[in-house]
């Protein structure tokens, strides 16, 4: 009878969770993007020249992209030495939840980081020229669903939606978006913005420490993501191990589809080269 109980929480469990992207091959090698993401937990970053957990899991596949949030300036910094990034962009904060960044191996013609209208924790929006075309990237952190905040938290996921319905370019987002799989938020944002997460969704991200005790990788839930929308192909999302923060690290392949062909695994037509304005 327990056994026929645990079959059916589970199914159920599984029914519940919302549909992700489709993983298909990816149509060649060079066409790849290796995007990462992690919540850095507002810790101070090692001496420069240390490494780090998190600095060896990315290290395996090195990135294209990485946001973060929660950093610091030590951990810009210290992210910053890991390779020759093509563009840094970062607001980061010491005290508070508030910092963020891109780093990014491709172009970034345009960036900007501001603070949504009657949110609470800052957004980043880039422009980036990748391998081939063009594309948006959003990394957000909206505040937790908890009592006095729940107004800041739908405008953020409001700024999500709005983005990807709006956005001339395909849309990747990278963030905490502090929402599980069964969240009514959740649910809400896929349908309006129309975009995808990577699965698996049942890998949990949070949190990998209580107080300082570290948990075991499979108690939690998943609030950290990556969604994308319908310009692109994805492979899984994989998630790291512990790290200084709360916070498991996530990446997963993604690449932009071949405009206007349905077959996955052809080779696109090479977009013209563009005139970018390159970060600092």
């Amino acid at each position: 009878m327990l056994g026929l109980v645990g079959l059916l929480g589970i199914w159920s469990w599984a029914k519940a969770l919302p549909p992700t992207a489709p993983a298909f091959a990816p149509p060649s090698e060079e066409q790849v993007i290796s995007a990462g993401f992690a919540n850095l937990g507002i810790n101070p970053a090692p001496v420069l020249g240390t490494p780090t957990v998190l600095q060896d899991w990315f290290g395996d596949q090195p990135l294209d992209l990485l946001g973060v949030v929660e950093c610091s300036s030590s951990q810009v910094e210290h992210i910053g030495s890991w390779q020759r990034w093509h563009s840094v962009h970062a607001e980061p904060d010491d005290l508070s939840a508030n910092g963020i960044a891109l780093f990014s191996m491709f172009p970034i013609r345009s960036i900007e980081i501001d603070r949504t209208p009657n949110a609470r924790l800052d957004h980043l929006t880039a422009v980036v020229d990748g391998p081939t075309g063009t594309f948006q990237v959003e990394i957000t952190h909206p505040c937790p669903p908890v009592p006095g905040w729940l107004h800041q938290r739908q405008a953020e996921l409001d700024h999500i939606s709005d983005s990807a319905m709006t956005s001339d370019w395909p849309i990747l987002v990278l963030g905490d978006l502090n929402e599980t799989p069964f969240g009514e938020g959740w649910r809400g944002l896929l349908k309006t913005s129309g975009l995808n997460t990577l699965g698996p969704l049942s890998t949990p991200t949070w949190p990998s420490q209580l107080k300082g005790l570290p948990l075991p990788a499979w108690i939690g839930i998943r609030i950290d993501h990556i969604l994308v929308g319908p310009g692109w192909g994805a492979g899984p999302i994989e998630v790291g191990p512990r790290i200084q923060s709360d916070h498991r690290p996530i990446r997963a392949h993604i690449w932009l589809k071949p405009p206007n062909r349905e077959i996955m695994g052809a080779e696109p037509e090479q977009n013209p080269p563009k005139s970018v304005v390159s970060g600092p």
